[in-house]
């Protein structure tokens, strides 16, 4: 039994390490796991990083979010962002296959970005059924998201789900909308890119969270800040755990229970 343990666990490990291309042949943000454990192996990329060619991209990620930073509604509180994407959203297909393919960062950025925004595309009808059938005694339906994606949002979001070799095209947690999806709040040197995990947490009896910030959000309150970064605290942790996990095979390897223990 024990050793069916090892066994199953050994191939899970090297499942990870492909995944997260720890043996460096494919460009990956998550490649760190003994430095940063799940968290990426450098600063999750700002959209104030990005080429200008992406700007118009930017401009709608930031108008979409429900709570603005001015304290004024985002087009998801208006039901406009489809029709803003329809409208203004450029076709970025030709801007995305002159970005460097070994550049892990800004087309780990990229999909990010695509996926928030065709995730809101798609559910943004949802969110506006709820509201309208919710009353005192109702909790509310969400009816049915949009059937398609325009074309626009279609093949960019499966360009950029193919460059981070993520596979499907869809909001997930790693890349997209936790892992991948904050930056440090008093950041003292922007432009390095390098972080220690350490970093992520605030002074002591500060709240776990306050050390850090959301750079994509759909409804912009605290308790979608919340429910996000403190995933991310709790994977700053992580490479602790992979260290663990190392030093518990090694011990298989040589057949040594202390160093198992």
């Amino acid at each position: 039994m024990f050793s069916k343990f090892l066994r199953t666990n050994a191939r899970l490990v090297s499942h990870q390490r492909r995944a997260f291309a720890v043996d460096h042949t494919t460009p990956c943000i998550f490649k760190d796991l003994e430095g940063h454990g799940y968290l990426p192996s450098t600063k999750p990329m700002r959209p104030i990083e990005y080429p200008k060619e992406f700007s118009a991209l930017d401009q709608i990620l930031d108008d979409m979010t429900i709570i603005q930073k001015n304290g004024s509604t985002g087009l998801l509180g208006h039901n406009k962002l489809r029709e803003t994407v329809d409208k203004e959203l450029p076709h970025l297909m030709e801007e995305l296959k002159k970005v460097d393919e070994a550049d892990e960062r800004l087309n780990a950025a990229l999909f990010r970005d695509f996926s928030m925004l065709s995730s809101a595309y798609l559910l943004e009808g949802c969110h506006v059924n709820y509201l309208a059938s919710r009353t005192k005694d109702n909790e509310g339906t969400y009816g049915e998201g949009m059937d398609h994606l325009p074309e626009k949002l279609a093949v960019p979001f499966k360009f950029t789900a193919d460059r981070v070799r993520y596979g499907q095209p869809l909001l997930e947690y790693a890349y997209g909308y936790a892992l991948n999806n904050w930056q440090l709040k008093d950041d003292k040197d922007t432009k390095n890119i390098n972080y220690h995990n350490d970093d992520l947490y605030p002074v002591v009896g500060a709240p776990i969270t306050s050390g850090i910030e959301l750079i994509r959000k759909f409804h912009g309150s605290e308790s979608e800040a919340g429910f996000v970064l403190i995933h991310v605290v709790i994977d700053s942790k992580t490479h602790h755990l992979t260290a663990a996990h190392k030093m518990m095979m090694e011990g298989a390897r040589a057949k040594d229970r202390n160093v198992m223990n």
